[in-house]
């Protein structure tokens, strides 16, 4: 799913991407993939075929307008990282500069600018935006 899914949609979604003036793919990653887990191999490695799903579509849709990029974030405080990882939250956000449980606004202004025309230029980026997570 973490893999597959992303290019499936994209594959689908691509007539609708090339009609457009100018095509958005933001894909969703996670810090897993640059730190590492322990027991998360398979999500990891999923993650981070996700990085080059993202370099390669970005090279390969530009001619058609279309740009491909992806954010990073943290641990998201959403229902399904509380059932999914219960009692993680305290350590992760121990372990970021910003100290708080990232909220799903935060990610927002930076999807909407990936999704803005403003962001044309932009392509085949991955934007961490994990509160100082990666770097420590």
């Amino acid at each position: 799913m973490n893999a597959r899914g992303p290019f499936l949609v994209t594959r689908a979604a691509l007539p609708l991407l090339t009609a457009a003036d100018d095509g958005r793919v933001i894909n969703i990653g996670t810090v897993i993939a640059y730190r590492g887990a322990l027991g998360n191999l398979h999500y990891a490695a999923a993650k981070a075929s996700l990085i080059g799903l993202t370099r390669v579509l970005a090279r390969e849709l530009a001619p058609r307008e279309i740009t491909v990029n992806m954010i990073v974030p943290s641990m998201v405080e959403t229902e399904t990282a509380e059932r999914d990882y219960p009692g993680v939250a305290a350590a992760v956000v121990q372990d970021q500069v910003i100290p708080r449980y990232q909220q799903p606004g935060d990610l927002v202004g930076l999807l909407v600018f990936l999704a803005s025309r403003e962001s044309a230029f932009l392509t085949g980026q991955m934007i961490l935006i994990e509160g100082g997570r990666t770097f420590l």
